[in-house]
Protein backbone atom coordinates (compact mmCIF):
# COMPACT_ATOMS: atom_id res chain seq x y z
CA UNK A 1 0.00 0.00 0.00
CA UNK A 2 1.39 3.43 -0.92
CA UNK A 3 2.98 4.57 2.37
CA UNK A 4 1.37 7.90 3.47
CA UNK A 5 -2.16 6.85 2.05
CA UNK A 6 -3.22 6.94 6.32
CA UNK A 7 -1.43 9.93 7.29
CA UNK A 8 -1.74 10.83 10.83
CA UNK A 9 -3.93 13.93 11.73
CA UNK A 10 -4.88 15.63 14.75
CA UNK A 11 -6.33 13.04 17.31
CA UNK A 12 -9.55 13.76 19.05
CA UNK A 13 -9.52 13.83 22.68
CA UNK A 14 -10.14 10.59 24.79
CA UNK A 15 -13.54 10.55 26.42
CA UNK A 16 -15.54 7.64 28.51
CA UNK A 17 -16.72 4.66 25.58
CA UNK A 18 -18.80 3.11 28.04
CA UNK A 19 -17.13 -0.78 27.22
CA UNK A 20 -15.69 -3.24 29.42
CA UNK A 21 -12.32 -1.97 31.51
CA UNK A 22 -8.87 -3.82 29.36
CA UNK A 23 -11.14 -3.81 25.78
CA UNK A 24 -9.76 -0.61 24.17
CA UNK A 25 -6.58 -1.08 21.63
CA UNK A 26 -4.58 0.80 19.51
CA UNK A 27 -3.18 -0.05 15.69
CA UNK A 28 -1.09 2.39 13.99
CA UNK A 29 -0.18 1.75 10.04
CA UNK A 30 1.89 4.34 8.47
CA UNK A 31 1.11 6.84 10.90
CA UNK A 32 -2.23 6.64 11.24
CA UNK A 33 -3.67 5.52 14.52
CA UNK A 34 -7.24 3.76 15.11
CA UNK A 35 -8.65 2.90 17.91
CA UNK A 36 -10.39 -0.17 18.92
CA UNK A 37 -12.48 -2.67 21.15
CA UNK A 38 -12.13 -6.21 21.62
CA UNK A 39 -15.34 -7.07 23.80
CA UNK A 40 -16.55 -10.22 24.38
CA UNK A 41 -16.13 -14.09 23.61
CA UNK A 42 -17.25 -16.74 20.86
CA UNK A 43 -17.63 -16.10 16.96
CA UNK A 44 -15.31 -13.21 15.66
CA UNK A 45 -17.26 -10.87 14.39
CA UNK A 46 -16.86 -7.55 13.21
CA UNK A 47 -18.57 -4.68 13.52
CA UNK A 48 -19.06 -1.34 11.86
CA UNK A 49 -20.81 1.76 12.92
CA UNK A 50 -22.38 4.92 11.10
CA UNK A 51 -20.95 8.51 10.49
CA UNK A 52 -21.33 11.38 12.71
CA UNK A 53 -21.45 9.16 15.65
CA UNK A 54 -18.63 7.32 17.79
CA UNK A 55 -18.46 3.69 18.35
CA UNK A 56 -19.51 3.87 21.97
CA UNK A 57 -23.56 5.62 20.91
CA UNK A 58 -23.78 1.92 20.05
CA UNK A 59 -22.85 0.23 23.01
CA UNK A 60 -25.65 -1.43 23.98
CA UNK A 61 -26.04 -3.15 20.04
CA UNK A 62 -22.31 -3.99 20.88
CA UNK A 63 -22.76 -5.45 24.31
CA UNK A 64 -25.59 -7.70 22.83
CA UNK A 65 -23.81 -8.98 20.09
CA UNK A 66 -20.72 -9.80 22.60
CA UNK A 67 -23.01 -12.54 24.47
CA UNK A 68 -22.00 -15.05 21.79
CA UNK A 69 -19.48 -13.43 20.05
CA UNK A 70 -15.50 -11.58 20.37
CA UNK A 71 -16.64 -8.45 18.72
CA UNK A 72 -14.20 -6.04 17.24
CA UNK A 73 -15.16 -2.86 16.95
CA UNK A 74 -13.04 -0.04 15.06
CA UNK A 75 -13.25 3.61 15.86
CA UNK A 76 -14.14 4.93 12.47
CA UNK A 77 -11.88 7.41 11.33
CA UNK A 78 -13.33 11.35 11.11
CA UNK A 79 -16.10 9.88 13.91
CA UNK A 80 -14.56 9.10 17.37
CA UNK A 81 -10.94 9.30 18.82
CA UNK A 82 -8.98 7.67 15.65
CA UNK A 83 -6.95 9.95 12.98
CA UNK A 84 -8.94 12.15 11.04
CA UNK A 85 -8.97 10.53 7.44
CA UNK A 86 -7.61 12.03 4.27
CA UNK A 87 -9.82 14.11 2.12
CA UNK A 88 -9.12 11.64 -0.52
CA UNK A 89 -10.77 8.57 0.89
CA UNK A 90 -13.54 6.74 0.06
CA UNK A 91 -14.91 3.46 1.06
CA UNK A 92 -12.39 1.12 -0.46
CA UNK A 93 -9.80 2.81 1.47
CA UNK A 94 -11.68 2.46 4.79
CA UNK A 95 -11.97 -1.05 4.07
CA UNK A 96 -8.15 -2.07 3.51
CA UNK A 97 -7.64 0.02 7.07
CA UNK A 98 -9.84 -2.59 8.26
CA UNK A 99 -8.35 -5.50 6.48
CA UNK A 100 -4.74 -4.15 8.07
CA UNK A 101 -6.26 -4.12 11.28
CA UNK A 102 -7.36 -7.65 11.26
CA UNK A 103 -4.05 -9.26 9.67
CA UNK A 104 -2.33 -7.47 12.28
CA UNK A 105 -4.71 -9.24 15.16
CA UNK A 106 -4.89 -12.58 12.70
CA UNK A 107 -8.44 -12.36 13.08
CA UNK A 108 -10.56 -14.42 11.43
CA UNK A 109 -13.98 -12.33 10.41
CA UNK A 110 -16.86 -15.01 10.22
CA UNK A 111 -19.96 -12.68 11.02
CA UNK A 112 -19.83 -8.58 10.42
CA UNK A 113 -22.51 -5.76 11.38
CA UNK A 114 -22.70 -2.76 9.70
CA UNK A 115 -24.46 0.01 9.89
CA UNK A 116 -24.68 3.22 7.58
CA UNK A 117 -21.72 4.22 6.83
CA UNK A 118 -20.07 1.54 8.24
CA UNK A 119 -22.07 -0.87 5.80
CA UNK A 120 -20.66 0.65 2.74
CA UNK A 121 -17.54 -0.25 4.34
CA UNK A 122 -18.93 -3.51 5.31
CA UNK A 123 -19.84 -4.24 1.18
CA UNK A 124 -15.48 -3.05 0.25
CA UNK A 125 -14.18 -5.60 2.69
CA UNK A 126 -16.15 -8.53 2.56
CA UNK A 127 -14.63 -10.04 -0.58
CA UNK A 128 -11.66 -9.23 1.60
CA UNK A 129 -12.41 -12.13 4.01
CA UNK A 130 -12.30 -15.66 3.27
CA UNK A 131 -13.93 -16.81 6.63
CA UNK A 132 -17.24 -14.45 6.17
CA UNK A 133 -20.12 -16.30 6.37
CA UNK A 134 -22.70 -13.90 7.54
CA UNK A 135 -23.39 -10.21 6.69
CA UNK A 136 -25.84 -7.74 8.08
CA UNK A 137 -26.60 -4.65 6.48
CA UNK A 138 -28.34 -1.97 8.77
CA UNK A 139 -29.51 0.83 6.30
CA UNK A 140 -26.31 0.31 4.07
CA UNK A 141 -24.98 3.74 2.69
CA UNK A 142 -25.48 2.55 -1.08
CA UNK A 143 -27.49 3.52 -3.87
CA UNK A 144 -25.46 6.08 -6.17
CA UNK A 145 -27.20 9.17 -4.51
CA UNK A 146 -25.86 12.46 -5.97
CA UNK A 147 -25.28 13.52 -2.87
CA UNK A 148 -23.92 17.70 -2.49
CA UNK A 149 -22.52 18.89 0.62
CA UNK A 150 -25.44 21.23 1.73
CA UNK A 151 -27.37 18.01 0.47
CA UNK A 152 -25.92 15.79 3.38
CA UNK A 153 -26.96 18.21 5.99
CA UNK A 154 -30.53 18.90 4.87
CA UNK A 155 -30.86 15.47 5.25
CA UNK A 156 -29.11 15.25 9.05
CA UNK A 157 -31.86 17.99 10.14
CA UNK A 158 -34.97 15.91 7.89
CA UNK A 159 -33.76 12.93 10.04
CA UNK A 160 -33.28 15.03 13.23
CA UNK A 161 -36.92 16.00 13.03
CA UNK A 162 -38.60 12.69 12.11
CA UNK A 163 -36.61 10.73 14.35
CA UNK A 164 -37.80 13.10 17.43
CA UNK A 165 -41.38 12.21 16.32
CA UNK A 166 -41.56 8.99 15.88
CA UNK A 167 -39.16 8.65 19.68
CA UNK A 168 -41.95 10.95 21.17
CA UNK A 169 -44.50 8.53 19.61
CA UNK A 170 -42.97 5.87 21.53
CA UNK A 171 -41.62 7.12 24.30
CA UNK A 172 -37.57 6.47 23.64
CA UNK A 173 -36.47 10.31 23.50
CA UNK A 174 -33.94 9.50 26.36
CA UNK A 175 -32.44 7.64 23.27
CA UNK A 176 -32.61 10.02 20.70
CA UNK A 177 -31.36 12.67 22.94
CA UNK A 178 -28.27 10.78 24.05
CA UNK A 179 -27.93 10.18 19.80
CA UNK A 180 -28.48 13.61 19.59
CA UNK A 181 -25.84 14.67 22.03
CA UNK A 182 -23.19 12.36 20.40
CA UNK A 183 -23.35 13.53 17.17
CA UNK A 184 -23.23 17.26 18.24
CA UNK A 185 -20.41 16.16 20.28
CA UNK A 186 -18.16 14.30 17.54
CA UNK A 187 -18.89 17.74 15.53
CA UNK A 188 -17.45 20.23 17.96
CA UNK A 189 -14.33 17.67 18.57
CA UNK A 190 -13.72 18.01 14.72
CA UNK A 191 -15.21 22.10 14.64
CA UNK A 192 -11.85 22.73 12.36
CA UNK A 193 -12.15 19.95 9.81
CA UNK A 194 -16.02 20.05 9.34
CA UNK A 195 -15.58 20.94 5.75
CA UNK A 196 -13.06 18.62 5.13
CA UNK A 197 -14.82 15.63 6.61
CA UNK A 198 -18.28 16.74 5.01
CA UNK A 199 -16.24 16.24 1.70
CA UNK A 200 -14.84 12.41 2.77
CA UNK A 201 -18.62 11.71 3.58
CA UNK A 202 -19.70 12.93 0.19
CA UNK A 203 -17.01 11.32 -1.51
CA UNK A 204 -17.67 8.08 0.11
CA UNK A 205 -21.57 8.26 -0.94
CA UNK A 206 -21.31 9.19 -4.42
CA UNK A 207 -18.62 6.52 -4.99
CA UNK A 208 -20.89 3.68 -3.10
CA UNK A 209 -22.42 2.33 -6.40
CA UNK A 210 -18.99 0.70 -7.32
CA UNK A 211 -19.01 -1.71 -4.17
CA UNK A 212 -17.52 -5.52 -4.64
CA UNK A 213 -19.95 -7.81 -5.54
CA UNK A 214 -19.88 -11.06 -2.46
CA UNK A 215 -21.45 -14.49 -2.42
CA UNK A 216 -21.45 -14.21 1.38
CA UNK A 217 -25.32 -15.44 2.90
CA UNK A 218 -26.36 -11.63 3.23
CA UNK A 219 -29.37 -10.07 5.22
CA UNK A 220 -29.94 -6.21 4.47
CA UNK A 221 -31.98 -4.54 6.66
CA UNK A 222 -33.74 -0.96 5.56
CA UNK A 223 -36.16 1.43 6.63
CA UNK A 224 -39.38 2.42 4.39
CA UNK A 225 -38.67 6.47 5.91
CA UNK A 226 -35.00 6.29 5.40
CA UNK A 227 -33.81 10.22 4.02
CA UNK A 228 -30.29 9.25 3.66
CA UNK A 229 -29.90 5.71 1.02
CA UNK A 230 -33.89 5.59 -0.23
CA UNK A 231 -32.92 3.53 -3.20
CA UNK A 232 -30.36 1.36 -1.02
CA UNK A 233 -32.24 -2.10 -1.74
CA UNK A 234 -32.93 -1.96 -4.94
CA UNK A 235 -29.28 -0.61 -5.82
CA UNK A 236 -28.18 -3.85 -3.60
CA UNK A 237 -30.13 -6.40 -5.58
CA UNK A 238 -27.56 -6.20 -8.31
CA UNK A 239 -24.49 -6.09 -6.01
CA UNK A 240 -25.86 -9.17 -3.57
CA UNK A 241 -28.20 -11.16 -5.73
CA UNK A 242 -28.34 -14.35 -3.00
CA UNK A 243 -29.47 -11.61 -0.60
CA UNK A 244 -32.47 -11.67 1.96
CA UNK A 245 -34.20 -8.19 2.22
CA UNK A 246 -36.32 -6.76 4.73
CA UNK A 247 -38.14 -3.49 5.12
CA UNK A 248 -39.01 -2.75 8.24
CA UNK A 249 -40.98 0.63 9.67
CA UNK A 250 -39.45 3.80 10.76
CA UNK A 251 -36.52 6.03 9.72
CA UNK A 252 -32.63 5.89 9.27
CA UNK A 253 -31.31 6.05 13.02
CA UNK A 254 -33.92 2.92 14.01
CA UNK A 255 -31.20 0.67 14.89
CA UNK A 256 -30.09 3.30 17.55
CA UNK A 257 -34.07 4.41 18.81
CA UNK A 258 -35.24 0.98 18.77
CA UNK A 259 -32.75 -1.35 20.53
CA UNK A 260 -34.67 -4.18 21.02
CA UNK A 261 -36.15 -4.79 17.48
CA UNK A 262 -32.29 -4.71 16.13
CA UNK A 263 -31.33 -7.05 19.03
CA UNK A 264 -34.03 -9.22 17.86
CA UNK A 265 -33.79 -8.71 13.99
CA UNK A 266 -30.00 -9.38 14.36
CA UNK A 267 -30.55 -12.45 16.75
CA UNK A 268 -32.94 -14.44 14.28
CA UNK A 269 -30.60 -13.38 11.33
CA UNK A 270 -27.62 -15.47 12.91
CA UNK A 271 -30.01 -17.78 14.30
CA UNK A 272 -31.31 -18.41 10.26
CA UNK A 273 -27.30 -18.81 9.67
CA UNK A 274 -26.27 -21.76 12.55
CA UNK A 275 -29.70 -22.92 10.86
CA UNK A 276 -28.42 -23.30 7.80
CA UNK A 277 -24.57 -24.20 8.51
CA UNK A 278 -25.63 -27.28 10.92
CA UNK A 279 -27.58 -28.66 7.85
CA UNK A 280 -24.71 -28.06 5.33
CA UNK A 281 -22.91 -30.28 7.50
Amino acid sequence: MRRGIFRRRHQAPHAAHGFPRGTAHTFRADGFTLRYWVVGAGTPLLFLHGAGLPASTFRELILFLARDNEVLVPEIPGFGRSDFPDRHWDFATYARLMRRLLDERGSRIRRMVGYSFGGGIALQLAPMLPDLESLVLLSPAEGGERYRHAGVLARVAWEAVGSLRISMQKGTTGIFARVARDYVLNSFRWTLFQRRLLRVVVRCFRRSRGCCPTDVPAVVLTADADVFFPGAAASLRAVLPGAQFRTLAGMHLWPLLDPARVQREIGRVFSESDQASRISV
